[in-house]
């Protein structure tokens, strides 16, 4: 697979992947127009790298307070 050849490994680009769309998620919020380009951009690049991984993933909208 190609990301041998970048030097990444399969856990490494998900953790970078998902990591990207908590922090998006977190400094935008949604307008009247509703969610913005950013969070779908990010949500998108998670949603095409689980299918090229084969995986299937869900999103919990729950909040952690601690």
């Amino acid at each position: 697979m190609y990301l041998n050849a970048v030097g990444v490994t399969r856990e490494e680009l998900l953790e970078n992947v998902v990591y990207e769309c908590v922090f998006t998620k977190s400094h935008y919020t949604n307008t009247l127009l509703g969610e913005p380009q950013e969070v779908t951009r990010a949500f998108g690049i998670l949603h095409g790298v689980c299918m090229a991984l084969g995986l299937q993933y869900e999103i919990a909208n729950k909040m952690c307070y601690g």
